[in-house]
């Protein structure tokens, strides 16, 4: 928990200074809201689940959302075609291998460390419901888009339409999302839609292999803060995910069925000037089956600026941050977190687990990482 006159933290893009701040980070487990009304025509129905979102993303920063609208179907369709993909041979995945491309990182990629392998689709038209397949492609001085390389359909027949109406779906639901994290902030609810109508949307699919449960350590993605807007991630029924309470505890993200697993980005605690603050978590899988996650990460357009809006500036707290680029800096510090030897140490009863990460990275990143609440670095 972390109250006092004046809190510094590291996300992606450099370090934070607050000032002032109530209690937060005391939580035992993730809030659930239920988003029925997500889209309700009734403004007051949107507002009940507005209020219910401020407090979770003031205080916690992760929940889980239910009710959320997008069919089951869709949903296990694609965690069906992950398994598939990486049961491929690997010469037929590395056909699709990110070294293959140009671009920068938006390719699909295969990622493949000791226990975890990832493949990454980037936006395109095709997956957007709210554009054609014949409207210009986003501006992109950056080359932070780029045409995703999909398997080959007689490889795994269907992969990239299942992916492409996954996406499609997630992102209309991420549309509606921000616009009720706008009402949260008492803005217009259209307040951020013009910075998201091109947005820099990335989703993988993520395989971490069973780990012999004997081991004391394992692969896991190191203890980060996402980048964006925000994340939605659904997992399987394999606990993976982790996330750092204000007391330096490990709080077990649970998978519950019907569930998406939401957690805000970094450009929300700009946005809000440390109001809203994104929330450390890792992944590592504890136990000795497969387990699979898909993450969808939200975020503006990379030509869009960010900075604290001014609803939230005043003399007693002036602007945490700057105004940046959102892909000029996204450039010069990807947001891909490293792989590192991790040890679950799951340590009582309420699913904490202590914070260990002993042991060099797996493989070598030009990634700033950030600051443990307590002020200490990544070893």
């Amino acid at each position: 928990m972390t109250k006092g006159d004046s809190t510094t933290f590291m996300t992606r893009f450099g370090e934070v200074h607050t000032k002032g701040g109530d209690e937060v980070g005391g939580f035992d487990s993730l809030p659930i809201v239920d988003v029925a009304n997500l889209g309700s025509s009734s403004v007051q129905e949107r507002q009940l689940v507005a209020a219910d979102i401020f407090d979770v993303c003031k205080n916690v920063g992760f929940f889980y959302v239910k009710n959320h609208g997008i069919p089951q179907e869709t949903i296990d369709t694609i965690h069906t075609m992950a398994a598939k993909f990486f049961a491929l041979p690997d010469e037929v995945k590395m056909e699709s291998y990110i070294g293959n491309s140009a671009d920068i990182n938006w390719q699909m990629s295969l990622e493949k460390g000791v226990k975890m392998e990832s493949f990454s689709m980037g936006y395109e038209r095709a997956a957007d419901h709210q554009r054609d397949l014949d409207d210009s492609p986003p501006s992109d001085p950056y080359n932070l888009h780029g045409p995703n390389q999909w398997p080959r359909d007689e490889a795994i027949p269907g992969f990239r339409e299942a992916y492409l109406r996954y996406h499609a779906d997630v992102l209309e639901f991420s549309r509606k999302l921000i616009r009720i994290l706008a009402l949260a902030l008492d803005l217009p609810e259209e307040y951020f839609d013009k910075k998201v109508k091109d947005p820099g949307t990335n989703s993988r699919l993520v395989h971490y292999m069973a780990r012999d449960v004997s081991e004391e350590r394992t692969t896991g993605l190191a203890p980060h803060t996402d980048c964006g807007c925000f994340t939605i991630l659904s997992q399987n029924d394999v606990l993976g995910l982790q996330v750092l309470n204000g007391r330096n505890e490990w709080v077990n993200a649970q998978p519950i069925p019907g569930t998406f697993v939401v957690n805000l980005g970094d450009i929300f605690t700009y946005w809000t000037n440390g109001l809203f603050r994104s929330t450390h978590h890792r992944a590592i899988n504890m136990t000795g089956e497969e387990r699979y996650s898909i993450p969808f990460f939200f975020s503006v357009g990379y030509n869009e600026s960010v900075a604290p809006l001014q609803e939230f500036v005043s003399e007693e707290k002036p602007p945490i941050k700057e105004e940046f680029v959102y892909g000029a800096v996204w450039l010069s510090s990807p947001c891909v977190p490293i792989e590192v030897l991790l040890t679950p140490n799951i340590v009582d009863e309420k699913n904490h687990a202590s914070l260990e990460l002993k042991g060099p990275p797996l493989r070598t990143s030009t990634v700033v990482f950030p600051l443990l609440p307590d002020g200490s670095h990544l070893p």
